[in-house]
Parts: C-alpha cells; structure tokens; sequence
C-alpha cells in the first residue's frame, strides 16, 4: 500500500506501523529535500553538532510544498541535526570536508536519513 492511500487517516487513527512506514516514505520523497534549502544549510552550518530543529507542521519554512502538505495532514513529525561525519551512514557522506546532516522521524528514531552537504554552498 502506497501511504498516500491513507492520507484520510489522522494519526490517532492509524497503527503504529503504518504511522513509521508513512514517516518513512515521506522522508525519501520530500523531507530529505531540506537539506538542499538555503534557510536549513545556513542554519545547520552555524549550529553545534547534535542541536537539533523540529520539522513539523508548526516548523515548515524551507519544507518542500508535498512534504509540507504531508506534515501538516498526516501529523509526520521529524528532526534534524548536524552531526559528526563518523556517523553518517554511508560513511562516504562525511569525506572531503562534507557536512553530514541527519534527518529522523521523532517518534520513530530509527526511520532517518542522512546526507553529506559542502559547505561552500548555502
């Protein structure tokens, strides 16, 4: 099942399961497209490591719009942060200088993903 299938479901309504499947999907179609944003690489720059920003649907600036709309509907909560490079999985996100940014679904920790940013470009 596509989660777009259940897009009428709030999330008191749906199963644990499906809720971390939905924040699964949502973070490799949209959300993971922050890191590409000005407003997130400016303020992930200048950050400590681990100081993390809430996406969610009171958090929205720099969302693309499908994600923001997502968010907002289906209540997907997510938070990310700069992190070392050591911890960037794959590992090859964290070489040559590159930022490593990572992105995770708050209520489902282990649903996240990463990615490696130059910081000559914001």
């Amino acid at each position: 099942m596509c989660p777009t299938d259940v897009n009428v479901m709030a999330k008191n309504r749906r199963s644990d399961r499906i809720d971390k499947k939905m924040h699964r999907w949502w973070l490799g179609m949209a959300i993971i497209d922050v890191s590409q944003n000005s407003f997130w690489r400016a303020r992930l720059f200048r950050a400590e490591f681990h100081e993390a920003f809430p996406i969610d649907r009171n958090h929205l600036e720099g969302v693309p719009s499908s994600g923001a709309r997502a968010i907002s509907s289906l209540d997907l909560s997510y938070m990310i942060a700069k992190v070392p490079s050591k911890e960037a999985v794959p590992r090859w996100l964290g070489e040559g200088g590159l930022v490593v940014f990572k992105i995770w679904a708050t209520r489902h920790p282990s649903v996240c993903a990463f990615s490696g940013n130059n910081p000559d470009y914001v």
